[in-house]
């Protein structure tokens, strides 16, 4: 699943599924959709860089979420996908 052009520039996705190899983990894309969204209602430059985790027990896609891509503010740490999802849609 790739995701539309009109959305990478808020995430790495994209290219972070393309290698397959190093561990990369799919998303649903009407989930991912829904937190670029609200992170591009909130912020100004938000951005989400999923990264490749190699390890046996990671079962889900793991990401950073920034506030601000240029100034590298984050809002979480490396994280699962839907531990980002919760802080970020405020389902705390």
């Amino acid at each position: 699943m790739f995701i539309p052009r009109t959305y990478e520039k808020y995430t790495n996705y994209n290219g972070y599924i393309c290698d397959r190899r190093m561990g990369a983990k799919e998303v649903d894309q009407i989930r991912l959709l829904k937190v670029i969204d609200k992170l591009s209602s909130d912020y100004k430059k938000p951005y989400i860089r999923f990264m490749w985790v190699p390890m046996k027990d990671v079962t889900e896609a793991v990401c950073f979420v920034y506030s601000d891509k240029d100034k590298m503010t984050k809002l979480t740490k490396l994280v699962p996908f839907s531990e980002a999802e919760r802080v970020v849609m405020g389902k705390e």
